[in-house]
């Protein structure tokens, strides 16, 4: 919604660029970078934050159940999965709003 919205607004600028010589597929990889730094800067923090709250929550439930073992794991492969996905499923709505213009 956000990608659609903002190449709506520069529509005018976009045509004065193609005028120029540029192609679809500049624009589409100028766009395309916009989506997958949405993408994966919060996927990486979010991460990140996930684990470090995942093992204070552990630590706080050992402590506060009295459990003598506990452990936090995080399965790497979900967290890779699903960060992998999402540019797939967001590329894929951009590229929609991209070639509509």
């Amino acid at each position: 919604m956000l990608l659609s919205r903002l190449i709506s607004t520069q529509r005018d600028q976009i045509a004065v660029i193609k005028t120029f010589g540029y192609n679809n597929q500049a624009f589409a990889w100028h766009y395309l970078k916009f989506v997958l730094a949405i993408v994966f800067v919060p996927g990486s923090l979010g991460t990140a934050v996930e684990i470090w709250f995942g093992m204070a929550v552990t630590e706080n439930y050992t402590q506060f159940f009295s459990f003598p073992i506990l452990r936090f794991q995080a399965a790497m492969s979900l967290i890779v999965g699903a960060i992998a996905i999402s540019p797939h499923s967001t590329g894929a709505t951009a590229k929609c709003c991209i070639f509509e213009v």
